[in-house]
Parts: structure tokens; C-alpha cells; sequence
């Protein structure tokens, strides 16, 4: 996805305290470790108009949740350097660049990946995108991130090919790089869904073009892998991109019907409430008596 250098960019609006572990008042308690980021805001763009500590709150409490023993130092140095390297930059959308590489790495962490993963997906478009190269990555954060990094670049060139030579060669390289480390193929995932949940700031056509590339490589591969939330959004947005009437009038009759099926059980309730019935959970008579002469036998 393109970006643009800008001076400023208007804020948009942070993750909620119901939607970060420990609201607001958490992201405050965690200063940036690096040196160019003190103070109460990690400066996102030239105007400091983008606040990232309730991102970097929210990612880690998430991390801590399913690696409580972790030491994620690593993260939060790869989040500084991410904020930082793409702080001229905006996305399509007008949105900061970097909100897509920390959407990424929170989906991963989501998912429960390693930390070091997570760390790769917050720089994966940093060489290719930044004035840090792949050498910078790998002398702050050594080879393993390094690779990931470098694997995730590769996969993003497509060929240039027919359209069935293109798809044939995308799918090879998507297996190959599984078998060198699944990981890499993660963050390529969390990456494509992210810009399949911000595609509608793109031009029609290519809205078309990433949502059916997305429907024949990356939702068969989330498949494959067993990954059956990232397949079903990614089928679900590919799905709106190339076929928006239908999703529309799909979407309005599954709308309704949910809205049906939710007057039927509040009907329900009220008149249970009303009558004063309990549900019986005892056991029918002839099991209770089996049971009894079972123990008496003993």
C-alpha cells in the first residue's frame, strides 16, 4: 500500500479501555525505551499528533497474557523503532503508517505467536519502506528477526506473470517459506488482513484485485494452516470488496434474522419470569434408582 510523507496528519481515534487490558490509565505506566520517544507520547508524527501508548499497552498486556514469562524488551524496542521509522508516513486511508504494523503484530499476538514473531511484524515494512535497512534490523535485533523480516519482504514482490503463472509461483513461494518458518507466512497473513479490513480506502479496481488474490492464496492458506478466524474474515472482506450488493442484501437478511431469533428468546424469558418457572435438573426416576441400587450393592 502506498504511502505519503507529511508533516502532520490528524488524529484517529485509540483503542478503548474495554478494548486494551488496563485502559488508558496501563498505557501511561509504560514509557518508551527508546531514547527519541520520552515523554508521555511516542511521537508517531512531526506533530506528535498520533498517540501510540495505548497501542503498545494494549499489544503487550496481550503478549503477557499467553507468555507470562517473557521477556519482552525486544518488542518494545521493535515498536519504538517501527513508530519512529515510519513516523512521515500515512497510510492510504490518511491514517499513520505504522497503525499497520502494530495491527499486525496485535493479531499475531492474538493468536498467541512468540514475541519474536510479533517483534518481526512490527518491522516487516521497515527496510522496504524506511530509511533503516535490513542490516539495521539485524544489528539491533539479530538474525532470527532479521530472516523473518527479509522472508515477509520476498513474498510481498509479486511475479509479473500471466494471472495463472502468477498465482501458481505466489502459492510456491508461500510453501517454501513455510517450510524455512511457518512464522514468516503468520505475519504475511496478519499483514494481508489488516489491509483487507482497511481496503475500502483504495480505488475500486484495486479493491477487486487484492480481495480476489486474498480469496485464491491467502484465505486457502489461513486453511490449510487451521487458522479457521483469519480464513472466515478474510473470505467475509473479500467477499464485500467483490461482490458489494450481494454482501449488502446478505448482510440485511442475517440482520434480521439474528433480530428475530433475539425477540424469541427475550419473549422466552419474560414469560418464564412471569409464570415463576424453574427448569428441573434432577434425574429421571429410573436413573436415580439405578444409581441407588448400584451403590446399596457395593
Amino acid at each position: 500500500e502506498l504511502t505519503t510523507t507529511v508533516a502532520s496528519t490528524a488524529p484517529f481515534e485509540s483503542p478503548t479501555g474495554n478494548e486494551t487490558p488496563g485502559g488508558p490509565a496501563a498505557a501511561e505506566q509504560a514509557p518508551p525505551s527508546h531514547p527519541r520517544l520520552q515523554g508521555a507520547r511516542l511521537a508517531g508524527l512531526a506533530d506528535g499528533s498520533f498517540d501510540a501508548l495505548p497501542y503498545r499497552a494494549r499489544l503487550l498486556a496481550t503478549l503477557r497474557a499467553s507468555h507470562a514469562q517473557a521477556d519482552l524488551g525486544m518488542v518494545e524496542r521493535a515498536f519504538d523503532l517501527a513508530v519512529d521509522a515510519h513516523s512521515m508516513q500515512v497510510r492510504a486511508s490518511g491514517e499513520p503508517y505504522v497503525t499497520h504494523p502494530i495491527a499486525s503484530a496485535q493479531i499475531l499476538a492474538e493468536l498467541g505467536i512468540d514475541p519474536v514473531a510479533v517483534a518481526a511484524a512490527l518491522l516487516h515494512d521497515v527496510p522496504e519502506d524506511t530509511e533503516y535497512s535490513l542490516n539495521d534490523v539485524e544489528e539491533r535485533f539479530g538474525p532470527e528477526i532479521a530472516h523473518m523480516v527479509d522472508g515477509v519482504t520476498k513474498l510481498s514482490k509479486f511475479s509479473t506473470h500471466s494471472h495463472e503463472q502468477q498465482q501458481a509461483e505466489n502459492i510456491r513461494k508461500m510453501f517454501l517459506a513455510m517450510a524455512d518458518d511457518i512464522r514468516v507466512v503468520l505475519i504475511k497473513l496478519a499483514d494481508r488482513l489488516h489491509n483487507m479490513r482497511t481496503l475500502g480506502a483504495l480505488g475500486r479496481e484495486k479493491q477487486q484485485r487484492i480481495a480476489r488474490q486474498t480469496m485464491e492464496i491467502y484465505a486457502p492458506l489461513a486453511e490449510r494452516l487451521g487458522i479457521w478466524q483469519i480464513k472466515w474474515e478474510l473470505e467475509d472482506l473479500s467477499f464485500k470488496a467483490l461482490e458489494p450488493e450481494a454482501y449488502r442484501d446478505l448482510a440485511k437478511l442475517l440482520d434480521t434474522r439474528r433480530k428475530g431469533r433475539e425477540m424469541l428468546l427475550n419473549s422466552s424469558s419474560a414469560t418464564t419470569r412471569t409464570s415463576g418457572h424453574k427448569p428441573r435438573n434432577t434425574l429421571p426416576r429410573s436413573a436415580g434408582s439405578r444409581g441407588t441400587s448400584t451403590r446399596s450393592s457395593n
